[in-house]
């Protein structure tokens, strides 16, 4: 799915996550299901009344994959029913 994210402040590498029955404060985004062998990196989406309750974060510490790449996300709660991601790659990354 392609999203236009020309108007999402932030970084480079942002995740939005809609559709929550409740949409809590914050939802904690890993890269990989456990801690086993090394810990999961750990990305926090933050609600964003102004953008209709959307969560809003930037990837600082998941790292993205090539362009053509394949990147897995798991989430804090199995509640999350529709999940928009917008990514943009530059060379300044």
């Amino acid at each position: 799915m392609h999203h236009d994210d020309s108007n999402l402040p932030g970084t480079d590498r942002r995740c939005i996550l809609k559709s929550l029955a409740a949409v809590p404060a914050t939802l904690d985004v890993f890269d990989k299901v456990n801690d086993l062998p090394a810990p999961a990196k750990k990305d926090t989406l933050v609600k964003d009344e102004s953008m209709g309750k959307l969560l809003i974060g930037g990837f600082t510490n998941i790292a993205l994959p090539a362009p053509t790449g394949e990147r897995k996300l798991y989430f804090a709660t199995k509640a999350v029913k529709d999940v928009w991601v917008a990514v943009a790659w530059s060379s300044a990354v």
